[in-house]
């Protein structure tokens, strides 16, 4: 891909970010950003699930910033993008059950085809990977670039990468280190230019 189409979808990709911000904090919060406070202040949402209002807020953020991409990708790069796609790591040699997770040359990458997610269970979709946007050459293993929205909700909060959880397969570790392994790209970050 060419470094001018490239900062032409960088460009996009934020300017669906700053305007899923906006549209959110408009349409939630009249147009002023939350307090501190009110980011860890917990929400129930529709389904009857607890979280912080960062949290819910970032989710109607990341909805919103994923359906303007789509639109603007499909005319930046037809044919050459997937949002949302589902990864997962896989023993190259399908003999070997248990290869080294430190040993990258043990693996390889999988993508997992929408029509096929939706039948995997819960347990078989822990240790895969979503990332927001991946720009690629005609298919989703033809990795190019990997871009990742992030929604800080507090002032002053820089966009932070998540660290995996205690019991989670990849626990203790980025999730751009954890993207850069399997999709053999380094991540970008997307943030609201007004969010931080």
């Amino acid at each position: 891909m060419d470094e001018a189409l490239a900062e032409r979808i960088r460009a996009a990709l934020q300017a669906c970010a700053d305007k899923a911000y906006g549209d959110t904090l408009l349409k939630h919060l009249g147009g002023r950003r939350p307090t501190d406070a009110e980011c860890d202040h917990l929400v129930t949402s529709a389904g009857g699930e607890q979280m912080t209002l960062a949290m819910w807020l970032g989710l109607r953020m990341h909805d919103e910033a994923q359906r303007c991409a789509g639109e603007r990708l499909s005319q930046l790069k037809p044919r050459g993008f997937s949002t949302t796609p589902r990864y997962r790591r896989v023993p190259k040699d399908p003999a070997n059950k248990n290869p080294d997770p430190k040993k990258p040359e043990d693996w390889r990458t999988e993508w997992i085809d929408p029509r096929r997610e939706s039948l995997l269970r819960s347990a078989e979709k822990l240790g895969t990977i979503v990332p927001d946007i991946v720009l690629h050459d005609g298919h989703p293993l033809l990795v190019q670039k990997v871009f990742d929205y992030k929604f800080p909700c507090k002032s002053g909060r820089q966009p932070r990468w998540r660290e995996y959880p205690p019991g989670h397969p990849y626990q203790g570790r980025y999730q751009d280190r954890v993207y850069k392994d399997i999709l053999k790209v380094d991540p970008q970050p997307i943030s609201p230019k007004g969010g931080a």
